[in-house]
């Protein structure tokens, strides 16, 4: 699997296609893998990429204080610079969103177009607006204690549920649970965010 090195740490992604570069930013427990059904459609027309951002998998969370929005999204700067094709096409899917709606605001020499898809992140002063409610808030807190007391399933399940309702841990494909699985630790790191 390719990866390049962002500031000592290695940005592993996947990749198709050839053309003009389309670069994936996936949300919470996700990774490179979240757009795996994405990759040869998307191929048929650019060179796609889509990326693991730092400490998700096949990296680890290590409990360092690094993840953060702002870590993501010099991530992705260097990963389209380190390219040498930019500007690029960037499309961010929930919290991928927000990263790749701050990486439009602060270098946009580098994106050519730009797609949120259901972007996320709670609102902060610089975009007006109230923050998010204190139910997701709390949700993504208890999903996050039970995933630091080692019970994974639980707190996959609390999120999965109040983003998806009664059940949705139960009813999601196996594939996309596996992610979850993979990147659970990350969101311990998400819940100290500081943005």
């Amino acid at each position: 699997m390719p990866s390049i090195e962002i500031d000592g740490f290695p940005i592993a992604y996947a990749e198709a296609g050839q053309g003009v570069p389309l670069v994936l930013v996936h949300g919470t427990l996700g990774d490179q893998r979240s757009f795996a059904r994405q990759m040869e459609p998307l191929g048929a027309a650019y060179h796609v990429m889509s990326l693991s951002m730092r400490h998700c998998w096949p990296g680890s969370w290590f409990e360092g204080g690094d993840f953060t929005i702002d870590r993501h999204v010099a991530d992705v700067a260097g990963f389209i610079t380190a390219l040498g094709q930019g500007p690029v096409h960037v499309l961010g899917h929930s919290r991928g969103g927000h990263i790749a709606f701050r990486l439009a605001e602060r270098h946009p020499e580098l994106v050519r177009a730009l797609v949120l898809a259901e972007p996320g992140g709670e609102l902060d002063e610089s975009l007006g607006g109230a923050p998010a409610s204190g139910a997701q808030a709390g949700s993504f807190a208890a999903g996050a204690k039970l995933i630091a007391a080692g019970d994974i399933e639980g707190g996959l399940r609390v999120i999965a549920e109040y983003t998806g309702g009664p059940g949705a841990w139960e009813k999601r494909a196996e594939h996309r649970k596996e992610l979850s699985r993979d990147n659970a630790r990350t969101l311990l790191g998400q819940m100290d965010e500081k943005r």
